[in-house]
């Protein structure tokens, strides 16, 4: 069967297209660092860049970190925690990764069927002594069931962190997503629907938490360049916050951008038998940042045929989330059948999403799902 001449692309058509803002903007803030000669070290544009996130999330404490991973381990390493900590298979490896150089040990459970999230029932059937802590993701942006996991966090005396990376200016019943928890953690990295190029952070509602880890992310030095404890280097430089600072100007007018290119998808994929749409919470907001679909058994393809015919034409989605962390090499150890995160990793896809996507760019995306089913 031939494929519609539409769906050959001209360049590659990649998952996502991390983009920069306008350059005239971009060398006013390089003339400004350049005239200051602060490049690092909690400098001006760094401080303004804190204090405008802290605005437009809303958050009580947010610490800026040089990318998502140090910020997720940071706020792990400042609740002291030892044991145990319940977390998905399905998430992006660096969830799992900060676990081991904090000593502590990680305990996968399954996902709720509908969320692709963390599920609670299974949070709680896995909780026995040994249990610090429980790390959830908000994937995709969807939130997971924050009440349920606060309650069992709560009967339980466990430390809540979320890996937020997805859920950047997402509210939940009227109010910012990263306010639940112990502490949020964001990742401010190119693909992400906000970004710095590089980047992360933690937002809290304890202040002594937020106090420690900005500390930690320097070295664990006091003002007088003495060391309070063992620390990192975690800060993020100048350069990348005066990127963090034009994006967080253009966030909402790209986000919309792309709600139009995700509504389009929905659209045209909604009768395609074999095509699973992930349902959006329905008291949540959504920033866009992605377009996942399952390829179920009623589709004409396989989903590893399909992603094949995907790169037959230049076009190339992703499998996000797969392989399960539990399925690398690296946590063999606690390989087990998780029934529903395996089959929802063997079955995602997620389709090619920017805010600048043109017309011709998604109908050669759409004209090659529709080709290919039954």
């Amino acid at each position: 069967m031939k494929v519609p001449p539409q769906t050959q692309t001209s360049s590659p058509l990649y998952v996502s297209r991390p983009d920069l803002p306008n350059l005239e903007d971009t060398y006013k803030y390089l003339e400004q660092i350049k005239s200051a000669r602060y490049l690092t070290n909690n400098g001006p544009v760094l401080q303004t860049f804190e204090a405008a996130l802290r605005d437009y999330l809303s958050a009580p404490h947010i610490s800026v970190f040089s990318n998502g991973t140090l910020a997720l381990q940071s706020a792990l390493a400042g609740f002291n925690l030892s044991g145990t900590v319940i977390t998905t298979p399905y998430s992006f490896v660096a969830t799992a990764h900060i676990l081991k150089p904090l000593g502590l040990t990680p305990r996968f459970v399954d996902i709720d069927p509908e969320t692709l999230c963390i599920d609670p029932q299974h949070i709680e059937a896995a909780i026995d002594k040994d249990v610090c802590a429980i790390l959830g993701v908000h994937v995709y942006g969807t939130p997971c069931d924050v009440e349920a996991i606060e309650a069992i966090a709560h009967e339980h005396k466990l430390k809540v962190i979320y890996d937020a990376a997805h859920a950047f200016g997402i509210e939940y019943k009227g109010q910012p997503l990263l306010s639940y928890g112990d502490a949020s953690v964001l990742s401010f990295h190119a693909t992400k629907s906000f970004h710095s190029v590089e980047g992360g952070a933690i937002i809290t509602p304890h202040s002594q938490l937020d106090e420690w880890v900005r500390v930690y992310r320097n070295f664990g030095l006091d003002s007088h360049g003495s060391a309070l404890f063992e620390g990192i280097n975690g800060k993020m430089s100048e350069l990348h916050a005066a990127i963090g600072m034009l994006n967080l100007e253009r966030f909402e007018v790209q986000r919309d951008m792309r709600k139009h290119v995700v509504e389009t998808y929905k659209r045209e994929l909604a009768d395609i038998p074999g095509i699973q749409l992930i349902a959006p919470n329905s008291d949540a907001t959504q920033n866009y940042g992605y377009m996942p679909i399952r390829i179920t058994a009623d589709y004409g393809l396989d989903r590893e045929a399909l992603v094949h015919a995907f790169e037959e034409h230049n076009i190339y989605p992703r499998r996000y989330f797969y392989p399960l962390i539990t399925d690398m090499p690296a946590y063999a150890e606690h390989k087990q059948l998780f029934p529903i995160a395996s089959k929802v990793a063997d079955e995602i896809l997620c389709l090619p999403l920017f805010h600048d996507m043109d017309v011709q760019e998604q109908d050669s995306v759409i004209a090659v799902l529709k080709h290919h089913a039954q």
